[in-house]
């Protein structure tokens, strides 16, 4: 899923649902309204656009279990696809 707008109504999604909706949790925030570590504790992979990028942070496509083994930075839209199975 990915999120275009900041408007009230995508503030407050109900995650729970969505994560069931969805057949993989991911979620590409283009306007920052989510918090990453909610995002990960809520069980979804989370890309964001914008922000500075911590170490732990997860504004990155490759930033779970795969962080490690690639160089942080923005991929590319096969490369995305392929994190987003969990390959």
């Amino acid at each position: 899923m990915a999120i275009f707008t900041e408007w009230n109504e995508f503030r407050a999604l109900n995650l729970e649902r969505m994560k069931a909706a969805l057949k993989a949790p991911v979620l590409v925030d283009l306007r920052n309204i989510y918090n990453p570590e909610e995002m990960a504790d809520a069980g979804f992979r989370y890309g964001c656009i914008g922000r500075p990028v911590p170490e732990s942070d997860s504004c990155s496509p490759g930033h779970a279990s795969r962080s490690a083994k690639r160089p942080r930075g923005n991929y590319g839209h096969d490369e995305f696809h392929e994190n987003a199975k969990g390959n």
